[in-house]
């Protein structure tokens, strides 16, 4: 794949993406204790809508599925879910988990799994980009059902923190 394949976004782009994903998270009256970012690129998303959300307590997830940050690089079959997260952050607590991208739904469902291990009162899901024709494909076919969505693509996300 090569960068005709890709959108290219700006850091004024991702800042209305995550506004808007805020906005609808603020229209569904939910009020996260915790907003939980998926290490690296759900990070960036994680620690904007904390701020536009005033939360104050941010933690993050690491989930590696491939091998490096190639463009469409094959993925490993083994994964890696880390978290440093202590336990008193999300047990019975409400939970944003925010990821920049989800192609296949992977991470996402790797992630949740390692969060509702910690007994949360309640996890959201908040994608920013979501690139459901991805070719990337989840092996059980069905990809997670997200509750907050800024914009659904076609094309891999390049986003601006990655150059």
């Amino acid at each position: 794949m090569n960068k005709n394949n890709s959108i290219r976004f700006t850091w004024d782009e991702m800042d209305k993406l995550h506004r808007r994903v805020g906005e609808l998270i603020k229209a569904e009256k939910f009020k996260p204790e915790i907003i939980v970012g998926i290490l690296r690129c759900g990070m960036v998303s994680a620690i904007h809508l904390a701020y536009i959300l005033e939360v104050d307590l941010v933690g993050e997830i690491y989930v590696l599925t491939t091998p490096s940050d190639e463009i469409v690089v094959k993925k490993q079959y083994d994964p890696i879910v880390t978290s440093n997260i202590p336990l008193e952050f999300i047990k019975d607590k409400r939970v944003l988990l925010v990821d920049a991208v989800m192609a296949s739904g992977t991470t996402i469902n790797l992630s949740l799994d390692a969060l509702l291990k910690y007994h949360p009162a309640i996890i959201k899901l908040a994608i920013i980009t979501d690139w459901p024709t991805s070719p990337y494909k989840l092996k059980s076919g069905k990809r997670p059902q997200i509750d907050f969505i800024g914009i659904v693509i076609t094309k891999w996300a390049d986003f601006p923190w990655e150059r």
